[in-house]
C-alpha cells in the first residue's frame, strides 16, 4: 500500500466519525419531517447500510468495500466519500429551505372598561384573516390564523392577546432559502378586538409585544418590545382592530430570522 493511499485511508477513517454522527442526526430530523421521498429513500438506505456495517467492521475501508463490492478498494472509498459529500450538500440545502413559516404573537395591553376586559378567557373561531405581515421594498408576506386566538384577562385594566398564524401553503416565500427573509425589516401587526365597543374612548395602550417566528417548525429568536404606546381602535364591520407597525434595524432583522439555539435540547440536530 503506497503512502498516498495510506494518507487517503487515514483521512477517510477520521471522517467516519463525522459521517456516522451527521447521518445519524440527519436520520432523526430529516426523515421525521417526511420530505422529498426520493432523497429520503437514498439517504435512508446509505444511512442504514453504514449504521449496520459500523457495528461489525473496524474501518471505513471495509464499509466502502461492503457497499460497493464490484469496485476496487480505492474506487469504493472514493465513491463512498463522494456520496457522503453529496448527501451533506442536500442536507444543508434542505435545512436552509423554507418549507413552513409561522409566527406566534403575544400582546399585553391595557384600557378602560366598564367592567373587566373580558370573561376569564375569550376564544375566537379560526378565520381567513391575517394578523401578522412582514415586508421589504418589493414584497409582503402575510401570516394567517392557524389556530383560534384568545384574550385572557390579567386584571381590571389589563389583558393578553395570543395568536398563532402561518404562511399559506404554496405562498411566497415557501421554497426559498431562509436568508431571503433578511431583507424583510418592516412588521405590521393587526389585532382584532371582540367587545371593542366596551373600551372607553376606543383606544388601548400597548404595554408589551412578543413576536416569535418559526422556520420549519423550529423557533427563531424572539422580538420583544416593551415601549408603551397608545393605539386607536378602528372599526371594520363588527370588529374593532388595532394596527401596530414597526421598522426593524438591519442587525436585529437578521437575528430575528435565526434559529434560537437555546430552544434545542442536547440531542437536537436541526
Amino acid at each position: 500500500m503506497n503512502p498516498q493511499t495510506l494518507l487517503t485511508t487515514s483521512h477517510i477513517i477520521i471522517l467516519i466519525g463525522v459521517v456516522l454522527t451527521g447521518l445519524g442526526g440527519f436520520g432523526t430530523y430529516h426523515f421525521g419531517k417526511k420530505v422529498d421521498e426520493v432523497k429520503e429513500s437514498d439517504a435512508a438506505r446509505l444511512n442504514a447500510q453504514i449504521k449496520a456495517l459500523s457495528t461489525q467492521l473496524d474501518s471505513f475501508e471495509d464499509i466502502a468495500l461492503k457497499l460497493y463490492p464490484n469496485l476496487s478498494r480505492d474506487e469504493a472509498i472514493e465513491k463512498l466519500k463522494i456520496n457522503y459529500e453529496q448527501l451533506q450538500k442536500e442536507i444543508d440545502l434542505h435545512k436552509s429551505t423554507l418549507r413552513n413559516f409561522s409566527s406566534s404573537l403575544k400582546l399585553i395591553f391595557s384600557g378602560k372598561w366598564n367592567d373587566k376586559p373580558y370573561p376569564v378567557q375569550l376564544f375566537s373561531p379560526v378565520n381567513d384573516q391575517y394578523y401578522v405581515e412582514i415586508s421589504n421594498a418589493n414584497q409582503t408576506i402575510k401570516f394567517y390564523a392557524s389556530e383560534v386566538y384568545k384574550f385572557t384577562t390579567l386584571d381590571d385594566k389589563r389583558a393578553e392577546f395570543q395568536s398563532l398564524q402561518e404562511v399559506k401553503a404554496g405562498s411566497y416565500p415557501l421554497g426559498q432559502l431562509t436568508n431571503t427573509l433578511e431583507s424583510f425589516s418592516k412588521i405590521n401587526i393587526h389585532v382584532p378586538f371582540f367587545l371593542g365597543n366596551s373600551i372607553e374612548e376606543g383606544k388601548i395602550n400597548i404595554e408589551k409585544i412578543e413576536l416569535v417566528f418559526a422556520i420549519n417548525g423550529i423557533e427563531c429568536n424572539p422580538l420583544i418590545v416593551e415601549q408603551p404606546h397608545e393605539v386607536k381602535l378602528n372599526k371594520i364591520g363588527n370588529t374593532y382592530w388595532a394596527s401596530i407597525g414597526m421598522d426593524i434595524d438591519p442587525i436585529t432583522t437578521k437575528e430575528l430570522y435565526q434559529i434560537n439555539s437555546n430552544k434545542f435540547k442536547p440531542d437536537d440536530n436541526p
